[in-house]
């Protein structure tokens, strides 16, 4: 499940799948696309929550 989690989400906030791919140890991205990557619901804003660690969203600053 970590490595579904890590792939899904690091795609999302790196759009590198080369990167992906070199970083999971795979020769090919076929594996990736076949076993991993599950976007469902997953977009480049939770992604970059994911690895930022930052699960609430920030709220607007107000001013005085």
């Amino acid at each position: 499940m970590l490595r579904h989690t890590y792939a899904s989400y690091h795609l999302a906030h790196f759009c590198n799948q080369n990167l992906l791919q070199k970083e999971m140890g795979h020769s090919s991205p076929s594996l990736l696309l076949a076993r991993y990557l599950n976007m469902d619901g997953i977009t480049s804003a939770t992604g970059a929550m994911f690895w930022t660690y930052s699960f609430i969203p920030p709220a607007p600053l107000k001013k005085d």
